[in-house]
């Protein structure tokens, strides 16, 4: 399977994962707010994140990229939206749902579905809340921030050196 294909997949997986727990939330008894969805699959995905890479010698650059997202998506929302007694309930409901257990901890493609399912909560929140266009360009930017920082560390580890910022060569 190529590599593009099988990204898909596990976004995919993630996608539906993401609406299986969002018909869940709106099932409960007293539905949550979309707001303090939006804000815990935010948070949860930006801790989980960079605990995962906090011993890699990129780590200090992701986590900028990730605090930053987490700042830019939150402002979209807005810190004051939503309940925290309520944003906390959705925290447990998420880690209820989903358990982060060492099986997909250490099993980088269940982990990055994982992810996705973050992406599709946050995307799904933020439709209801009418923010999603500048939700997806948020996420976009920091998909593609992550992506370059991890592909200019893999090209300095095989001894390539890359300056992006150099104009290309002939």
């Amino acid at each position: 399977m190529a590599l593009r294909e099988e990204l898909m997949q596990i976004r995919q997986a993630g996608m539906e994962k993401a609406a299986e727990v969002w018909e869940f939330l709106e099932n409960l008894p007293s539905p949550v707010d979309p707001a303090n969805v939006y804000k815990a699959a935010t948070s949860l995905k930006c801790a989980e994140f960079i605990n995962r890479i906090r011993n890699h010698k990129i780590a200090p650059v992701l986590a900028k990229i990730m605090l930053q997202f987490l700042d830019d998506t939150l402002a979209i929302v807005g810190l004051d939206s939503g309940e925290v007694f309520e944003g906390a309930r959705v925290l447990q409901i998420i880690e209820e749902t989903m358990p982060l257990t060492p099986e997909i901890y250490n099993d980088a493609l269940a982990y990055a579905t994982r992810q996705h399912v973050y992406d599709g909560l946050l995307l799904l929140a933020a439709a209801r809340l009418g923010k999603e266009v500048e939700t997806k360009k948020r996420l976009d930017d920091m998909q593609e921030s992550v992506a370059m920082v991890w592909l200019m560390s893999r090209l300095e580890e095989s001894g390539i050196q890359f300056d992006p910022n150099a104009p290309p060569q002939a």
